[in-house]
């Protein structure tokens, strides 16, 4: 039991401002929440499977030669042997990463060294682009 009237006072101004901060607050954290889950969703259809994803030349230029590599090669190396400009292969590497088809290692300096992963694999093969 509360027995000093300063007290009271003090506890229905803090329910006041707790009530305040929920029904004044809930719609746009609500808001807030649709937001984020609209952007989760969108992210999670952008990394969906390769069967979504129709991939160019360059891509399949890509995924070929480093299918054929037994070690792990830099990005350089992949422009030089393709004959496409650094910058364009370096996009196309960053996409087929972003879908699983290869994967990226940070090496010296601003190259990352690239590897085929097994999704990649599977794409050429359903494809018949490896022999």
């Amino acid at each position: 039991m509360i027995k000093n009237p300063k007290q009271t006072g003090i506890y229905l101004i803090i329910g006041f401002i707790i009530f305040w901060l929920f029904y004044y607050l809930r719609p746009y954290l609500q808001e807030k929440a649709k937001q984020h889950a609209n952007k989760k969703s969108t992210e999670k259809k952008h990394k969906s499977s390769p069967k979504q994803k129709t991939w160019g030349n360059v891509e399949k230029q890509i995924l070929i030669f480093l299918a054929k590599q037994n070690d792990k090669v830099i990005d350089e190396e992949i422009s030089k042997t393709i004959n496409i400009n650094i910058q364009i292969v370096k996009y196309h590497l960053e996409e087929l990463e972003q879908f699983n088809m290869v994967h990226g290692t940070i090496c010296a300096g601003s190259s990352r060294e690239w590897s085929i992963v097994q999704d990649g694999r599977k794409y050429l093969m359903k494809n018949k682009l490896l022999t």
